[in-house]
């Protein structure tokens, strides 16, 4: 599980993830060729105003956090935790996608710019992996909206549409 902060990784995790500044289908907006990233909405924070006014989380153990087998849920809110009490399994949860994403071929990556899904909690996980805005949460997006509205309560997807950021093509998922 990778935050979406990719350009803080260290050197050799972003050889890693394929971390590109430079890819040329992607508008050199940098990216994780090889792996998915997840991004929290404000509202998946223990204190969200802190959030945004703050800087960015410590990476280190952002990453940690989502990443460790041994950790149990963090400290409930309050009590010195982060984020909300079900956003780590909800993170864990969507990283399963993940290898279906990575089964995409070439041409399909070609059509397809980016693969993402958001879900009511405020969790984000796009392939490939880039950074999003600290304001982004998905259940405001247009395409969350019209994904829930055509089968609400169950995982969903919308057809291929075009990508706000003008890069591409992209297919929307919700729950």
């Amino acid at each position: 599980n990778y935050y979406h902060e990719i350009g803080m990784y260290d050197e050799m995790t972003q050889e890693d993830i394929g971390y590109n500044t430079t890819a040329s289908n992607y508008s050199n907006i940098p990216v994780a060729l090889l792996e998915s990233t997840f991004k929290l909405a404000a509202r998946a924070q223990c204190d969200p105003t802190s959030y945004l006014l703050a800087n960015v989380p410590n990476i280190s153990t952002v990453h940690d956090y989502f990443n460790s087998a041994y950790m149990t849920e963090q400290a409930e809110c309050g009590n010195g935790g982060l984020f909300l009490p079900d956003i780590r399994s909800t993170v864990w949860t969507t990283q399963s996608i993940q290898k279906a994403w990575q089964n995409h071929t070439a041409r399909d990556r070609e059509v397809v710019a980016w693969t993402y899904f958001g879900t009511a909690n405020g969790v984000f996980r796009i392939f490939p992996g880039t950074r999003s805005a600290k304001t982004y949460d998905p259940t405001s997006q247009p395409w969350y909206h019209r994904v829930l509205a055509h089968r609400p309560s169950i995982y969903a997807s919308s057809a291929v549409h075009l990508d706000a950021s003008g890069i591409g093509k992209v297919v929307s998922l919700g729950q």
